[in-house]
């Protein structure tokens, strides 16, 4: 079964998924001079509300006609997989071990159009030799042939070295931040960990917001001029 907090596909014209369908529109902005979109979603720990925002992203990009892959990144502690009430395996690390070949994990949603899903796949103790191997580079490159964006549910930046692997072979970066309770000086280490690799920090989604308006999220728009926090 689903998940209730993909409120882009159970609540499409709430405030919401307003502020999804805008945040996709301001990333598509930021990176309009890219043919093929890599998007890295990643925060600084855990419980931030990553995985829920990049699956609403993912669906606001399906929504709007775009050829969706959601990538299941986190290969140590997946959640994509329940969100959408999936299988876990076979996936990414099935692919990349030369187990199984792409059309045999990329799997699709009942109802969401567009919108392609590939998990984490079967549990591997130690994921940075995958992530950091060729078949990756090329799993890469042959999947940006495929989707028009595609997006990656990473681990938290500040947690493990696996994002920082990933972000090499993406166009950009979100971190995600969670209101009152992400700290000042986790969110400069996150920003000095992706700047030092120059990894492209397109924007941040600000999660957990109390604002009455919108009452479970909110979202910043891409710095337009620098493309990074601030």
């Amino acid at each position: 079964m689903m998940s209730q907090n993909l409120v882009a596909l159970n609540e499409p014209y709430s405030m919401v998924s307003e502020s999804y369908k805008m945040f996709s529109t301001n990333l598509n902005y930021t990176n309009r001079k890219k043919e093929n979109n890599v998007i890295l979603f990643t925060s600084t720990t855990t419980e931030e509300g990553k995985t829920i925002s990049v699956a609403n992203t993912a669906i606001s990009y399906a929504k709007a006609g775009k050829k969706v892959l959601l990538i299941e990144g986190d290969l140590r502690k997946a959640r994509i997989h329940e969100v959408f009430g999936l299988n876990v395996a076979p996936g990414l690390s099935d692919l990349l071990l030369g187990k199984k070949r792409l059309p045999e994990v990329v799997k699709t949603v009942e109802d969401i159009k567009n919108l392609h899903i590939l998990t984490s796949g079967n549990f591997i103790a130690d994921p940075t030799e995958i992530l950091s191997s060729y078949a990756f580079d090329s799993f890469i490159d042959q999947v940006k042939q495929e989707f028009d964006i595609i997006l990656i549910d990473a681990p938290p930046v500040l947690s493990v070295t696996d994002t920082v692997i990933i972000s090499r072979v993406t166009d950009g970066v979100v971190l995600i931040i969670a209101m009152k309770e992400t700290k000042k000086e986790a969110v400069k280490q996150a920003k000095k960990v992706l700047e030092k690799v120059e990894a492209n920090i397109l924007g941040v989604l600000m999660t957990k917001s109390e604002r009455k308006m919108n009452k479970a999220y909110d979202y910043y728009q891409p710095d337009k001029k620098k493309n990074k926090t601030s």
